[in-house]
């Protein structure tokens, strides 16, 4: 009777756990806005530019991109299907923000695996990054946007980092590829401030559903980091080629307004020094 009694406990706990853990997993789900001010190049330190970033939280999924990038993926998406918008589309793709990050950057907060889909010209790439965040936490503590927050110090990849985050959102994330503290990152920056992420904006959104990308997938081209920045420098060299290469020809004019958007990205990168 006693064995009996102790396998209905069992069953019935093992059936709440369950439950709780579903109920739990179905609440994680976030929007969460950033906004980055940086200095895009190190001739004008003086002059930054800003841009907003959406971390999409899916349980322990993540996905970080640019909502200029999201805006641009729209359009062009639309201009595939219609023709009548693809000229009005081309036509006005110079009073369209550009983003200078075109990278989709996916993370596991279990594995803390990341995965990164970045795009030179027409191809897309797809890279695992194995870089590990080992913060130095610290006891100092600031209230920011009535989140009480704590300091948390980083070396990564040739910037000094400083990071403020709260274990009020227990969400062990934050913006770009930055993860592994006890909660949200509410605001980070490097040490010359040529890059500094704060938290904007945040609303729970249950339809939140991220497709963790497989390097398998046809459409990427599987890489490295280091090959990826060495095929982005290559490629810089030759950015009007490569354009007209992919069938697109270029006047004066075009030129003008395309601009060499590659060399944009290697005169100030974020991650200086790659391992």
């Amino acid at each position: 009777m006693r064995k009996i009694v102790f396998l209905i406990f069992l069953l019935t706990f093992s059936i709440e756990i369950k439950a709780q853990k579903k109920t739990e997993k179905n609440d994680n789900k976030f929007k969460i806005q950033y906004e980055l001010n940086y200095v895009k190049d190190t001739l004008f330190p003086n002059k930054k530019e800003k841009e907003i970033f959406t971390l999409y939280i899916d349980n322990n999924l993540s996905k970080f991109v640019s909502n200029r990038k999201l805006h641009i993926d729209s359009l062009s998406s639309k201009a595939r299907k219609d023709n009548a918008f693809a000229m009005s589309f081309l036509a006005n793709l110079s009073k369209i923000p550009k983003t200078n990050f075109s990278f989709e950057i996916y993370k596991n907060s279990i594995t803390k695996e990341i995965v990164v889909i970045d795009k030179i010209i027409k191809n897309k790439y797809i890279y695992k990054d194995d870089y590990k965040n080992e913060w130095i936490l610290t006891s100092d503590t600031l209230t920011i946007q009535n989140y009480k927050c704590q300091k948390s110090l980083l070396n990564y990849r040739g910037r000094k980092y400083e990071a403020w985050y709260t274990t009020e959102i227990p969400i062990s994330n934050g913006p770009f590829k930055f993860q592994g503290l006890p909660g949200l990152i509410i605001k980070i920056n490097d040490s010359k401030r040529d890059y500094s992420f704060e938290l904007i904006g945040l609303i729970e959104d249950k339809n939140v559903n991220i497709a963790y990308p497989k390097e398998k997938d046809k459409w990427l081209i599987s890489t490295t980091l280091k090959e990826f920045k060495k095929t982005l420098l290559s490629s810089s060299k030759n950015y009007f080629s490569q354009i007209e290469m992919s069938g697109i020809t270029l006047n004066k004019q075009g030129k003008k307004m395309f601009g060499n958007k590659l060399s944009e990205k290697l005169k100030n990168p974020i991650e200086l020094k790659i391992e």
